[in-house]
């Protein structure tokens, strides 16, 4: 784990591991048995401390000389026995990570796991260490409990209980790369037996903002102020820190599920040594998951082809003969993931939908400039140019007003990932480092700090299939048009499209209803054609989405505060705020208080 000798010889360099606990008085010449769950070097007993703060799951440590200092770390005290030389602590809450304590009052619900303490305050550290805790309650129940939870949830009066808030982590790692090694970018050095330690040992230093871990000399973390360029090195272990100024209270968002569309040029391809369909472009696993959403806009289900007939097949306005815009050819369903950044569901509460940030267009994995910079909405993913650094969320708005294409329910999402302020082309390793996205890594689900986002591609429809071009006896757009066909053919009149000239799927672009229709028929085109395609999955049923989904005021300080409540609706799961009493309006219960969440410190 971490090498304090590294922090001693460093030490004006080095700031606490963690703000969060400190450590009872020492016992010396006691050793604390059993309860082990790992080990780490240090010259010192004062530096086990440091070490088991910044370790998960760790309440207590023995030190011994073994092998020049040694922390046993310990998920608890357990049974003390005299040891000539042997030094113990046990971690304590300070006031910093746990604000005030609640006596006789126990928070409800949103549970995660229990563990034991004898006492409320170990509770604190405990939760502080755990994963996806946020809050906890302690009773008496066999000896002293801690009820772990996602959040403080609702209060309800207990005698016995006492129940705090933990105040987020000051950083965090990005997944772990093995086989990995960062390039160039050194600070310095220090002895690690393992890559997790690496990450704390970097986040308290100066400078640090990624490591490589090699077992060099027992095990060394090589700091680095950027994550550099990235190489293939056979037992290497690089991350990223991601270091915070969360003051959100322990509360975060709860996860949704949604399912969006993305009409794409290229299909995807599927890589059965994963499982996934991922994108044609990249060099290896991660970077093909990566290209599929590395900073891009996608659309609502039911307003997929939004984009396509309004801008994509009208051959008065195509750039190259027999070619559909940006080479339209395939609609890619994705199902996300999403847990916002508490500071954007703060920044946002008043937009519409709840939930989301304000949308941003993007291209070329890039925010699209507003004028001759940069919008706003993008800006505020990093902070940049004294602006609030939110954090890099989703942003959604609806889009169901173009006269060219007037479809119900259509809403346009972006989701930023990293260095979303540079073009896909300019982008640096360095410049993605610093400058963190949204997109989980493969096989990580978001937390709203670490990340924000994670995906998995259910199928894709080639347009060609859907239109009925196809079936015609073409095998593509291009040998359609190439033979004389038209698939759309209008005058803008900047109030919608005069038809001249369309097949039958295009007709009546500027009727809703008819619009309407042609999402329904590709939903139902795409689930009949996964029962042919073992690997594509077909769409779940709204209904099912909604079920497993969170309620809206869980999330939403205007739905918790809605007199009639919020409805979560369509395969995107859009929150949207009640008129009138209705079907799937949910309004929260008698007693829920949506949590008054903090801003980061900076210009509005």
């Amino acid at each position: 784990m971490l090498n304090v000798k590294f922090l001693v010889l460093c030490g004006s360099l080095l700031a606490s591991v963690s703000e969060s606990a400190n450590c009872s008085p020492l016992e010396n010449n006691v050793d604390y048995t059993g309860a082990d769950i790992g080990n780490a070097f240090s010259t010192s007993a004062s530096g086990c401390c440091d070490i088991c703060s910044s370790t998960n799951g760790c309440n207590a440590f023995t030190w011994t000389n073994y092998n020049a200092g040694t922390c046993w770390l310990k998920s608890s005290k357990g049974t003390t026995k005299a040891a000539s030389g042997a030094v113990s602590g046990s971690l304590q809450a300070s006031s910093q990570s746990c604000p005030s304590l609640e006596n006789n009052i126990d928070y409800t619900g949103t549970d995660v796991g229990s563990s034991r303490s004898a006492s409320a305050s170990g509770c604190c550290s405990i939760c502080s260490s755990t994963n996806g805790c946020g809050a906890f309650t302690w009773t008496n129940y066999n000896g002293g409990t801690c009820w772990l939870k996602s959040s403080k949830g609702s209060s309800k009066a207990t005698n016995g209980a006492v129940s705090g808030v933990i105040q987020a982590t000051s950083s965090t790692c990005s997944s772990l790369e093995s086989n990995v090694d960062y390039g160039g970018a050194d600070i310095g050095n220090s002895r690690s037996a393992s890559a997790s330690g690496c990450c704390s040992i970097c986040s308290s230093t100066n400078g640090c903002g990624a490591f490589t871990w090699t077992n060099y000399n027992g095990g060394t973390c090589w700091l680095k102020s950027s994550k550099g360029t990235s190489k293939p090195s056979n037992g290497a272990v690089s991350g990223v820190v991601k270091k915070s100024t969360d003051n959100t209270s322990g509360w975060k968002m709860t996860p949704v599920k949604v399912i969006q569309a993305r009409v794409q040029g290229d299909a995807p391809v599927w890589h059965p040594e994963v499982n996934l369909w991922l994108s044609k472009y990249g060099n290896s696993t991660e970077s093909y998951y990566m290209n599929n959403l590395d900073t891009v806009n996608t659309a609502s289900v039911e307003g997929a082809l939004m984009y396509v007939q309004a801008e994509g097949i009208n051959v008065n306005e195509q750039s190259v003969k027999c070619q559909r815009k940006n080479n339209m050819q395939f609609v890619v369903f994705y199902e996300m993931t999403i847990v916002q950044p508490s500071y954007s569901i703060k920044y946002y509460e008043n937009h519409t939908p709840p939930e989301y940030g304000e949308f941003v267009a993007m291209d070329g994995a890039k925010c699209t400039n507003a004028g001759s910079d940069l919008p706003k909405s993008c800006k505020v993913f990093y902070g940049l140019d004294g602006t609030m650094d939110i954090g890099p969320n989703v942003g959604c708005n609806p889009q169901s007003s173009d006269p060219r294409a007037p479809y119900p329910d259509n809403y346009w999402c972006s989701f930023p990932n990293s260095c979303a302020l540079k073009y896909r082309s300019d982008k640096t390793a360095e410049c993605r480092a610093q400058y963190n996205g949204g997109l989980c890594p493969m096989g990580v689900q978001p937390d709203g700090e670490t990340c924000t986002f994670s995906y998995k591609i259910l199928g894709y429809l080639n347009i060609d299939d859907l239109v009925g071009i196809t079936a015609m006896g073409y095998s593509s757009y291009q040998q359609f048009c190439q033979a004389g066909g038209i698939e759309f053919k209008a005058k803008n009149t900047g109030n919608g499209f005069e038809v001249e000239q369309s097949i039958d799927f295009w007709k009546n672009p500027s009727d809703p209803k008819a619009n309407s229709n042609r999402a329904t028929q590709m939903v139902a085109k795409y689930n009949q054609l996964t029962s042919s395609n073992a690997n594509m999955t077909p769409l779940p049923s709204i209904t099912s989405l909604t079920v497993a989904n969170p309620k809206c005021y869980l999330n939403s300080a205007a739905c918790a505060t809605a007199r009639y409540g919020c409805k979560r609706s369509l395969y995107s799961q859009i929150c949207s705020v009640c008129s009138t009493q209705g079907a799937g309006c949910e309004v929260a219960p008698s007693g829920f208080s949506f949590p008054n969440l903090p801003l980061p410190t900076g210009s509005s």
